[in-house]
C-alpha cells in the first residue's frame, strides 16, 4: 500500500478513448478526495482532456501528442524528458499499454502504479495483477486504486461538467426545438454499426410516432457519413459533429429526451449527461463496456460468437450478423420502454 502521507503530487494518464475516459471518472475523482492536500495533474490526449477540462477534482491537465513525423519511441523520450520538471510522486497509470508505463518510467515519476500487462511490470513500482474476474471498466479502474491505495469510498457519478459557452451553444442549437432526441449512428468500429439504412428508419420513425426533433451525433470526421444517414431519413435535422466541440454535445445530451447508438463513446457520453440511453450491442461486451445510464436499456441478441470484442468482424458466412440480426423493431420496443422511465440527472 502506498503511504498517503508522502504524496502530494499526483499525475493520472488518462485512457486513450472517449467511453474508457467516461468509466474513468469516478476513480480519478476518488483520488481528490483521499489526498485532499495533493495536486492532481491527468496527462490525456486533447479530446479525453477536454472531457476533464472542468472536473473540479482536476488540477492541471497535460497534453499527449505525440508528432507524427517523428518516430514514435524517440517522441515518447522527448516527451518524457519533459515530465521530469513537474517532480511527481506518484503517477496511476490506467491504461494497460506498454508506453504508458514507459512514460512514467522515463519521466522520473517516482512511484508508478499500474496493472501488470503487456511485459511491463518492471516499469512499475507496484504492479498489480489484473482481476481474475470479469468486471466493468469502471469497477476495474477503482479495483486498482483500491488493491494499491486502500481507496473504498468511490461515487459512482460520471457527471461532466461544462461552462457557460456550452450552455449558451446549446441555447442556440436547439432554439426551435421543443423535444428531440439524439442520434449517433456512426462507431470506429466496423463490426460495432447497425447500418446506416436503419438508422434513417429510426430517425424517420422518431419523427412521425414520438414527434422528436432530431440531433446527429458523432466525431468531427464522421459528419458527411452522419449527414448522408439524415438526408436518407427525409427529414430535417442538425448535425452536432459539425460544432467539433465535445462538451456541447454533452450539454445537448444533457437536454434531450433519449439517446440511441452503437457501442461507441458517444453512448458512454449520453450516459454521463443523464439523459435516457438506448445503446444497439453487438461484438462488444455490455458486463465490461456498458454505458452506465441510469435509465437505459441495452438491445442485444444472443449468438455463439459474441461477445467477440473484435474491431473487425471475423466470420466470413455472415459478417457483423451480432448487429444484423437486431430489427427496427428491436430498437423502437426499447425506445418506448425507457421513454417510459423519468430520467434521473
Amino acid at each position: 500500500m502506498i503511504d498517503k502521507s508522502a504524496v502530494s503530487n499526483i499525475i493520472v494518464r488518462l485512457p486513450n478513448w472517449i467511453g474508457d475516459a467516461v468509466m474513468a471518472i469516478p476513480a480519478v475523482n476518488s483520488l481528490k478526495s483521499s489526498f485532499d492536500h495533493a495536486h492532481i495533474t491527468c496527462l490525456g490526449k486533447p479530446a479525453v482532456n477536454h472531457l476533464y477540462r472542468y472536473n473540479s477534482s482536476v488540477d492541471e491537465l497535460l497534453e499527449f501528442q505525440l508528432p507524427e513525423d517523428k518516430p514514435k519511441l524517440s517522441s515518447i523520450r522527448e516527451f518524457s524528458r519533459s515530465l521530469k520538471n513537474y517532480h511527481f510522486d506518484l503517477g496511476i497509470v490506467l491504461p494497460d499499454s506498454f508506453s504508458s508505463a514507459l512514460i512514467f518510467k522515463l519521466g522520473g515519476v517516482e512511484r508508478r502504479i499500474g496493472y501488470r500487462s503487456e511485459l511491463r511490470s518492471f516499469m512499475l513500482t507496484l504492479a498489480i495483477k489484473s482481476p481474475s474476474e470479469m468486471m466493468h471498466r469502471s469497477e476495474r479502474y477503482k479495483e486498482l486504486l483500491r488493491r494499491s491505495i486502500g481507496i473504498e469510498d468511490f461515487d459512482s457519478d460520471i457527471l461532466i461538467a461544462v461552462s457557460d459557452k456550452e450552455r449558451i451553444d446549446a441555447d442556440r442549437l436547439l432554439s426551435h426545438f421543443d423535444k428531440f432526441a439524439v442520434i449517433c449512428p456512426t462507431s470506429r468500429a466496423q463490426s460495432r454499426r447497425w447500418g446506416d439504412r436503419k438508422y434513417s428508419s429510426l430517425i424517420a420513425s422518431l419523427v412521425s410516432d414520438f414527434g422528436f426533433g432530431i440531433i446527429l451525433a458523432g466525431a468531427a470526421d464522421e459528419s458527411d457519413t452522419i449527414d448522408s444517414v439524415g438526408k436518407l431519413a427525409g427529414v430535417e435535422y442538425v448535425n452536432l459533429a459539425r460544432e467539433s466541440n465535445i462538451l456541447l454535445s454533452v450539454e445537448v445530451m444533457r437536454r434531450s429526451e433519449l439517446f440511441v447508438g452503437n457501442d461507441s463513446g458517444a453512448a458512454h457520453l449520453a450516459a454521463a449527461a443523464g439523459t435516457r440511453v438506448v445503446s444497439i450491442s453487438g461484438a462488444d461486451n455490455p458486463d465490461e463496456t456498458r454505458p452506465l445510464a441510469k435509465v437505459g436499456a441495452i438491445v442485444r441478441k444472443n449468438l455463439e460468437c459474441i461477445p467477440c470484442v473484435k474491431n473487425i468482424c471475423p466470420r466470413k458466412d455472415h459478417i457483423n450478423e451480432c448487429m444484423d440480426v437486431i430489427s427496427l423493431n428491436d430498437v423502437l420496443g426499447a425506445v418506448e420502454r425507457v421513454l417510459r422511465i423519468e430520467k434521473q440527472t
